[in-house]
């Protein structure tokens, strides 16, 4: 089984200085794992793209501890899609590739 640690970077400005990022995506062969590295002070949303920018997957998240999420790909046709987190203070976004 391959992991492969999907790169998340800011999306909405350049930064001069270095940033937190709360979560690492990691994806394994038939899922991605989402673990938040520090408690969400607010509700986000976790969004896959095409390479269409069309929206595939959607889900709200509320993680008030430390949690992992796991995002199942095993209706994921083969291609380049984004992955997204969003929330009141933070948005983020990461390539990755199904083979």
């Amino acid at each position: 089984e391959k992991r492969r640690v999907i790169d998340l970077k800011r999306w909405d400005k350049q930064q001069k200085e270095v940033i937190f990022i709360p979560m690492i995506a990691i994806l394994e062969d038939s899922h991605i794992e989402v673990q938040f590295l520090k408690r969400q002070e607010h509700p986000g949303t976790i969004q896959i793209k095409d390479k269409y920018d069309n929206i595939v997957y959607q889900d709200a998240v509320t993680c008030d501890k430390q949690a992992t999420y796991i995002i199942k790909l095993e209706n994921f046709n083969m291609g380049q899609y984004k992955l997204l987190y969003l929330d009141a203070s933070i948005k983020l976004i990461g390539e990755f590739v199904i083979e």
